[in-house]
């Protein structure tokens, strides 16, 4: 029996009290235990409670006239109160909510709560705008800044139109090879649509990375609400010269409201198109070193070590990290040129690390090289210095990250008789003994390990101490509970497996998912490929009623299809070596095949894009 660990419960306040559940649930014994679970949670010793209260958007630049949402988000929940937004509407204005939600968690036995409020906002003004700190139940959010940039003039030239693109770059005097180029692309529609064909980003002889998710939100232009859809990229060319970056396409029917029709539209094709761009990619200069090519915003270099080098002894290892961090250019890109050889140590390399952090402002990175160092002679050492070259793309001219050579003194060990450490690659053997052993370790030695049952006993008596006797009487009814409604879920899952409605974002009459469902059984997850070929079937066939896989399976008249149907549908209660041989191509292949037949080829790719003014 396979039950599912993670647990979820939701409770809403308003003019009603209100339990949300699975439909089984729904009982008027339902809401009681639902107080009980609340109960027995606040019952909980406070002192194994952290309060927080933060604050959040969904975007930190805009053009004027658009939307974010703002989120307050407090753990634990609160039942009374609500923070005072009078601070935020000095810039602001609020013109939806705020909407109140209480949620509680739990997962292996891990009980929290919180209390989110969620608004939406339009700035009144452009430039660097701040939704102040906000005090709440004696805690303190932090200050967000939200950048507002006026309406670009390609905007107020097309307001006139159904559908149309704003496309802009970053501002850069000189772009160069591998460097990176910020593409931002606003998609603006006046009318709700179907059946719509967005173009993807392809760059010849360029990289082209999406930042992060792309985004939905509302705007004003004119006192009119119209949507917009947004995508960011970067753009790394791969060669110097000329760089064209094609224009972008969107197709789709577009319901045009009749004013004396309130309850039909007009259908009518919309479509908006982009004209390419010519960029000059400018090639590494000639007054570049020999050494990798670093084109970025910012660089610097710091080191760390793990010891105090001051009291460093003969054959007792440091590690001494070295960190690049860099602004507009990834972690990728960065090549740590080879550290000069120290005279009277040893240098064990260990494995770099990457990392990258994407912002509305492009990718930064973060590079990492920890090299273990182990003395083999006393006296004095001297780290050499370290130098990296990288090209500055804001000022257009070299620069250097250094770290200045150190003199360190290495002190006698007197447990060493031999000052030569062991050699080989592996960095602990050759650094040495002078590791902390592990009690397994301790013990193939002879040497007597701790007992590490008592320290465990301990810990836990530390940890029954600090709960008092009502916080584990609520801990024990809140597990009472759990348990009850997770075999009840179990069971009810069993027992009804009719699916669901999609929950992937996708809308009826908005574009259709077989972009999603495709992706899906290339990559052979089954719970993905039912969720997205139930989203397809709630827009493919909406005029209609099939809506479930038994339904799809009656209906197609292919007895392959009907198998591969059945096969998905019982592999999401099967173990997981039997969901990895369900093979997602061939269902891809045989539905491929049937929705041409149904003259359902020409549906376009599914981008997310949601076909009404207000979404969700």
């Amino acid at each position: 029996m396979v039950i599912q660990r993670g647990f979820r419960l939701r409770i809403r306040f308003g003019s009603a009290f209100q339990y949300q559940t699975p439909p089984l649930f729904k009982t008027t014994a339902q809401p009681l235990r639902a107080v009980l679970l609340l109960l027995a949670l606040m019952l909980i010793s406070p002192r194994l409670l952290a309060d927080s209260f933060t604050a959040s958007v969904d975007r930190s630049r805009l053009a004027e006239q658009e939307t974010l949402q703002l989120t307050l988000s407090h753990d634990p929940q609160i039942i009374f109160g609500s923070p005072d937004l009078t601070t935020i509407k000095q810039d602001f204005d609020i013109v939806q909510g705020p909407n109140r939600m209480n949620s509680m968690r739990s997962v292996n036995g891990d009980s929290s709560s919180r209390t989110e409020w969620t608004m939406t906002l339009v700035p009144k003004r452009t430039g660097t705008l701040t939704i102040p700190a906000i005090e709440f139940k004696g805690e303190r959010s932090q200050p967000l800044t939200i950048r507002v940039d006026p309406l670009s003039s390609s905007i107020k030239e097309q307001d006139d139109k159904y559908a149309f693109f704003d496309i802009q770059l970053d501002q850069q005097s000189e772009r160069y090879v591998q460097g990176q180029i910020l593409y931002t692309e606003k998609l603006y529609y006046r009318v709700n649509h179907r059946d719509a064909n967005l173009s993807d980003l392809d760059v010849e002889d360029a990289r082209v990375e999406m930042l992060g998710e792309p985004k939905q939100y509302t705007s004003m232009l004119n006192g009119e609400r119209v949507g917009v859809y947004e995508r960011r990229y970067v753009i790394y060319p791969e060669k110097a010269g000329k760089l064209v970056i094609p224009g972008q396409r969107f197709q789709a029917v577009g319901i045009v409201q009749n004013s004396g029709d309130p309850w039909g539209g007009k259908r009518t094709m919309i479509s908006a198109v982009t004209r390419p761009l010519e960029l000059e990619i400018l090639p590494i200069p000639a007054t570049y070193p020999t050494a990798p090519w670093l084109p970025a915003h910012q660089l610097s270099l710091t080191e760390q070590f793990s010891a105090d080098p001051e009291q460093w002894q003969v054959g007792e290892p440091i590690t001494r990290t070295l960190t690049i961090n860099t602004e507009r250019m990834s972690a990728s890109q960065i090549v740590l040129p080879d550290l000069p050889q120290p005279t009277g140590l040893k240098q064990y390399p260990d494995q770099s690390e990457y990392h990258d952090d994407v912002s509305d402002n492009g990718i930064s990175g973060q590079f990492q090289q920890a090299v273990a160092m182990v003395p083999t002679v006393a006296g004095k050492v001297i780290l050499p210095e370290v130098r990296i070259p990288w090209w500055n793309t804001q000022s257009n001219q070299l620069q250097y990250a250094t770290l200045p050579a150190r003199t360190l003194t290495v002190l006698p060990n007197p447990a060493h008789t031999s000052t030569n450490p062991p050699t080989g690659g592996n960095t602990l053997a050759a650094a040495g003994a002078n590791y902390p052993q592990t009690a397994s370790a301790q013990a193939q030695s002879g040497q007597p390990v701790a007992n590490s049952t008592d320290g465990m006993a301990a810990s836990h008596r530390e940890s029954i101490h600090g709960i008092n006797t009502t916080g584990l009487i609520g801990w024990i009814l809140a597990l009472i509970l759990l348990c009850t409604n997770l075999l009840t879920l179990y069971w009810w899952r069993r027992r009804n497996r009719r699916p669901s409605a999609p929950t992937n974002g996708h809308t009826a009459g908005g574009l259709g998912s077989w972009s999603s469902l495709t992706t899906a059984c290339n990559q052979g997850n089954t719970r993905a490929i039912r969720t997205a070929l139930l989203a397809w079937l709630h827009h493919e066939m909406a005029d209609t009623r099939i809506q479930r896989l038994d339904q799809l399976a009656e209906h197609a008249h292919d007895p392959q299809l009907a198998t591969l149907l059945q096969q998905l549908d019982a592999s999401l209660y099967a173990p997981v070596a039997d969901n990895a041989r369900f093979d997602g191509k061939q269902l891809h292949t045989r539905l491929d095949n049937w929705r041409k037949q149904q003259g359902m080829q020409g549906k376009a790719p599914d981008h997310g894009l949601n076909d009404s003014l207000y979404p969700a």
